[in-house]
């Protein structure tokens, strides 16, 4: 794969396959791709994904010019899409795609120290023309992967600055690959009279149908088609469609089932605030009653004491005739 040339405008998308415009780029900020990593001259390196031409990454041309970058999805990358507009900018010349599906930080929170791990696959060296504007690279050997390494060796041109406007990556998703594989199968078991593809058809609509995402009814089908075909006597179209309407069906059973679990804990909470507010009436019912006995208590043991005082009063006063006499 050494030195492989940039894809033409013309060369762009053969017979029958769509072209670049009509591909999903799989690079997009917008769509959950990011910047995981750059080396550290490396300005404003998010700006390669906005798919605006006029910004740019902006690098230094003599430091080792890297970027990692997670994908929106995984996918088995076929292309990868260079653009160039600035016109005070050296060029790429000779640059390196490396691809994973597990994240970079397996092998260590350094991400420079960890480029040349064994777990990056080599997809192709290329070498891109000294021109303006936008070069395609087609990657010989398609792979799966979710982050790519891209890795720009030399440059043309004396400025110091290297600028990028953007990188796309094409390729195939989940769903796309599980669709080319039944249309072979289908034409395979129709003996290539083109019921394959409507089968496809019929199992894309049964998705869009029940709102399914096509990411998780693919992975869903792919699991799950080899056993599915045995209990449908073969008929593996009508068993995928089934599995789908399934795993929907299941999709919609899990918010019911959340919304029923809410409405008995919420069911719970309420009984148990009104045995609470029960046992409060109660306990101030109670202190209420002790407080009453403990004022009754004590107006009893006043007047026990009263009495009590009185009489030693009396004794003491006898001693005088007149009061004991008034007394008795």
């Amino acid at each position: 794969m050494s030195g492989q040339q940039p894809i033409g405008a013309a060369a762009e998308g053969g017979a029958g396959e769509p072209r670049e415009e009509e591909r999903h780029n799989l690079a997009l900020a917008k769509d959950g791709a990011k910047v995981v990593a750059a080396n550290i001259e490396a300005r404003k390196p998010g700006a390669v994904l906005d798919a605006d031409g006029d910004t740019f990454l902006r690098n230094e041309c003599r430091a080792d010019k890297w970027l990692l970058l997670e994908l929106s999805q995984v996918a088995r990358v076929d292309t990868v899409r260079l653009a160039q507009f600035e016109l005070y900018s050296s060029r790429v010349r000779d640059l390196k795609v490396l691809g994973r599906q597990s994240h970079p930080r397996a092998d260590g929170s350094d991400y420079a120290k960890g480029l040349n791990a064994s777990s990056w696959q080599p997809l192709g060296r290329f070498t891109a023309a000294n021109v303006k504007g936008v070069q395609a690279f087609s990657i010989a050997s398609p792979a799966w992967v979710k982050f790519l390494q891209l890795r720009f060796v030399t440059h043309y041109g004396n400025e110091p600055v290297c600028a990028i406007n953007e990188l796309s990556v094409f390729g195939k998703s989940a769903v796309e690959d599980l669709e080319d594989r039944l249309a072979l199968e289908g034409d395979a078991e129709s003996g290539g009279t083109g019921g394959g593809a409507n089968d496809v058809q019929r199992l894309a609509a049964a998705a869009a149908e029940t709102g399914l995402n096509a990411a998780d009814a693919a992975a869903a089908a792919a699991a799950r088609g080899q056993r599915a075909r045995a209990r449908h006597g073969g008929n593996v179209y009508d068993a995928l469609i089934a599995e789908i309407k399934a795993l929907k069906l299941a999709q919609k059973a899990a918010p019911r089932a959340l919304r029923d679990l809410r409405a008995d804990f919420e069911a719970a909470v309420s009984g148990l605030s009104s045995e609470l507010a029960d046992l409060r009436r109660k306990v101030a019912a109670a202190a209420e009653a002790a407080a009453v006995a403990a004022a009754d208590a004590a107006e009893a043991a006043a007047a026990a004491a009263g009495r009590v005082l009185l009489w030693n009063f009396a004794e003491r006063a006898c001693s005088w005739e007149y009061f004991c006499r008034d007394i008795e």
